[in-house]
């Protein structure tokens, strides 16, 4: 039997200290299935009906302050900065994206002007059908590319791991030596971070889920979803934060997670 609950979306209301609560009561397709307020410090009341949905059976109420969806789409104009600068030697990032176009673009990553000595920090490209990597010291770059098509989603893996680069994407892996030396800017997803809100090459792209670790510590565990107020971003489940949109327009969201 096919199951679904009913997310709680918490969204305080008046100044610092207010002592209500709006109660969101959303649907398994995000619509609304009732607003309810609560006070501070009393016991919280359920909607007294449960909901109905043909083919499912309804398990319970769940608390929370998004709603998870398949993944955020960009279409050209935006990108996301994950706040991370890399700055240990054994650094990882994973992605599962899937591309929707095939022009020049970066679906992550960060750089500096090469005159500044620290160009390319796990820079992934997608052109001509391709994914390739950019991840250097000085001016060596390291670069594999790999063919990829629209139609497909790809689990993306760059690593950096006492002095050997290594790129694994759907099972596969390509290594080479590289002794890690990484720009000061930010990593970026959806485009490639030059600093200073210069997010060039943005990708037309979807992510799924991202995951970054320095030191064998995962530091950034992001999935999509809408906030309290709709907007498709990304959370951090490490910081529990939303990241959202540093470019232009709005991101896409997928459809909503309902199991």
């Amino acid at each position: 039997m096919k199951r679904f609950v009913v997310l709680l979306s918490l969204m305080f209301i008046g100044f610092a200290f207010a002592d209500t609560i709006n109660l969101h009561w959303l649907n398994y397709d995000g619509t609304t299935y009732q607003d309810s307020t609560c006070e501070i410090n009393s016991d919280l009341i359920l909607p007294s009906t449960p909901p109905t949905r043909y083919g499912y059976t309804f398990t319970g109420w769940k608390i929370s302050n998004y709603i998870p969806v398949e993944y955020l789409e960009s279409t050209g104009t935006q990108a996301i900065d994950t706040g991370v600068v890399f700055s240990h030697p054994n650094s990882k990032v994973i992605i599962k994206f899937q591309p929707t176009s095939y022009e020049n673009s970066c679906l992550s990553g960060a750089e500096t002007e090469a005159s500044a000595g620290r160009p390319w920090t796990f820079i992934a490209t997608l052109k001509n059908t391709e994914t390739c990597i950019w991840h250097a010291q000085n001016t060596t770059q390291n670069s594999f590319c790999t063919a990829v098509n629209t139609s497909n989603t790809y689990v993306l893996e760059m690593s950096q791991t006492d002095g050997v680069f290594t790129k694994t994407i759907n099972g596969v892996s390509y290594s080479k030596n590289n002794i890690p030396y990484y720009t000061l800017n930010s990593f970026a997803l959806f485009a490639d971070n030059y600093g200073n809100g210069n997010y060039t090459q943005k990708a037309k792209a979807r992510i799924y889920y991202t995951k970054i670790y320095e030191n064998n510590t995962l530091v950034r565990d992001f999935i999509p979803v809408l906030d309290t107020n709709g907007v498709p971003c990304l959370f951090d489940r490490v910081e529990a934060k939303f990241y959202y949109n540093a470019g232009t327009g709005q991101f896409i969201a997928g459809p909503v997670i309902t199991e």
